[in-house]
């Protein structure tokens, strides 16, 4: 039984993002810098948690048309960018990591989307 081409896609997304961060951590061990292992991997995280976050956030609230169910999705989504931000100013400004390792870091859920995406266009 295949299911639902969308729940695949999803299921194949967050796959992804396991197998991406495992990556980027195999290729942050040639800079031999436990930094730059450790910012890449709280990148990875925060993306990571940030899109489990959202996705629970509107499986909660999709096929309900209420205005509730909205104003729920709104609070949830900006208590989800003010968590992130407050994270992403500790982990830069207090805790020091190399920004742009945690960029990278970062970056993972936006390429596992992009894989997916293209994976699910040409039926791959």
């Amino acid at each position: 039984m295949k299911g639902d081409p969308e729940e695949q896609l999803l299921n194949q997304i967050s796959q992804q993002n396991v197998m991406i961060t495992i990556v980027y951590l195999v290729f942050s061990l040639f800079w031999s810098s436990l930094s730059i292992t450790l910012s890449v991997f709280a990148g990875s995280l925060i993306a990571i948690f940030s899109y489990f976050w959202l996705s629970s956030t509107l499986q909660a609230v999709v096929g309900q048309q209420d205005q509730r169910s909205i104003k729920k999705y709104l609070w949830h989504y900006g208590i989800r960018i003010v968590a992130v931000g407050v994270v992403l100013f500790v982990l830069i400004f207090y805790v020091k990591v190399n920004p742009i390792a945690l960029f990278m870091g970062l970056s993972v859920v936006v390429l596992s989307l992009f894989i997916g995406i293209f994976r699910y266009v040409t039926g791959r």
